[in-house]
């Protein structure tokens, strides 16, 4: 596969673990009405560790590019965000 700034056509393929607002509402209306204690953390980078599971290719950013080896790729070992 490779990355040249094309809209993605496979939806079904995307996955993101985030929690809906609802759910949070509701696990937290719970633990109060519970009276259980309530923390949290977040985890900046999470989507960053994210392994791939196929061969991922794209062109090298702009400013990234050696003069002398235009036409090389980078390949992707990690997700990407943004």
């Amino acid at each position: 596969m490779i990355m040249d700034m094309y809209k993605d056509t496979k939806h079904d393929e995307a996955f993101a673990p985030v929690v809906k607002h609802t759910t949070i509402r509701v696990v937290l209306s719970l633990a109060v009405s519970k009276k259980m204690p309530i923390e949290h953390l977040d985890v900046n980078t999470a989507l960053l560790h994210g392994e791939i599971e196929k061969k991922l290719y794209m062109q090298q950013p702009p400013g990234f590019t050696d003069p002398k080896k235009k036409d090389l790729v980078c390949k992707l070992q990690k997700g990407l965000y943004g």
